[in-house]
């Protein structure tokens, strides 16, 4: 568990990581959330909490949820981007999953018939 000040300095940390992200300058992110820079650099920096408003305005800004900027980098807790790409991920192998399947079905089916051309169209009942 995190005490305050060092969930404030997580808090700090995930406000540049995502600005940086976005490719945001703390001048353009402070104009989005209607803060001055100074807000900004004392919130990135850990010095300070924003307020609510603020904080509302920053999750929405970076597209997050609201305890994705809360989230501490070791903690169990992974952001919508990360769970989506693993989502694409699992989609992707399950597509070539199914792909390897059909092709072996296919396969599997016409070596059958070969087979069974081979070895019993010709037999008489």
């Amino acid at each position: 568990m995190l005490d305050a000040e060092k969930l404030k300095i997580v808090l700090g940390n995930n406000v540049r990581f995502f600005r940086l992200k976005n490719n945001l300058t703390q001048d353009k992110l402070a104009e989005l959330c209607g803060v001055t820079v100074k807000a900004i650099q004392k919130i990135e920096s850990g010095r300070t909490w924003p307020e609510c408003e603020t904080y509302v305005k920053l999750t929405n800004t970076f597209g997050l949820d609201s305890m994705e900027l809360l989230a501490a980098p070791d903690s169990k807790f992974i952001s919508r981007e990360k769970f989506n790409s693993i989502m694409e991920n699992i989609k992707v192998e399950q597509s070539r999953y199914s792909e390897y399947m059909n092709n072996l079905v296919e396969k599997n089916v016409s070596q059958e018939t070969i087979f069974q051309t081979r070895h019993f169209d010709g037999r008489k009942n």
